[in-house]
């Protein structure tokens, strides 16, 4: 009976941690798409979203009170990637309501039309529509970061960085195993702790 019972209780604490790690990491994944929209340094800013990701998962880890070391590194794996998801969906909606606005503007035609017009460019340019297009294309276009060094107040040189192609996609799968790492390592030692 004692066994019966505290297995049940054990798989309502897994039911909470599960869906309240994704929850929070779509939060988290938000959060840092705004926060990126002010302030974005390459290979910092990942390290910024863990940080956010650690402020969401331990509270979560706490009140679900799962002691179970790898469920909750699964449940941080899967925070980190849906932070990551988050961030990139939040980033991607953003650019297709902007472009779908101004292809309906520019061309006169309703918003399934524009839509329709953008996939069409994705599918285009890169063999994908949607999301997955967008990340492919996005990818595929040079993007430079600029860092500016300043001494007594005066700049006294820049610095360009520019991320593209195959460097672009390892620049990606790098942000992503931080944040799904990382979170997963901080579950597996939370759990034992707790």
């Amino acid at each position: 009976m004692t066994q019966q019972i505290s297995n049940s209780r054990f798989s309502k604490q897994h039911l909470i941690l599960l869906p309240a790690s994704i929850l929070t990491g779509s939060i988290a994944g938000l959060i840092g798409y705004i926060i990126g929209q002010y302030f974005y340094m390459l290979f910092v800013f990942p390290f910024l979203l863990l940080a956010i990701g650690l402020a969401f998962f331990l509270p979560t880890l706490k009140f679900s009170k799962t002691s179970n070391a790898l469920y909750n590194a699964l449940c941080g794996l899967l925070m980190g990637l849906a932070i990551f998801t988050a961030f990139h969906c939040t980033e991607y909606s953003i650019f297709d309501a902007r472009i779908t606005t101004r292809i309906e503007s520019a061309q006169n035609v309703d918003r399934a039309t524009a839509s329709g017009s953008l996939d069409s460019f994705l599918k285009e340019k890169t063999g994908l529509g949607g999301f997955a297009g967008f990340m492919k294309y996005q990818q595929s276009q040079w993007r430079p970061y600029v860092y500016y060094f300043v001494k007594g107040g005066n700049i006294t040189g820049s610095q360009d960085l520019a991320l593209r192609g195959k460097i672009a996609w390892l620049y990606l799968i790098g942000e992503a195993g931080l944040l799904a790492g990382g979170l997963a390592a901080i579950g597996f030692f939370a759990g034992k702790k707790i």
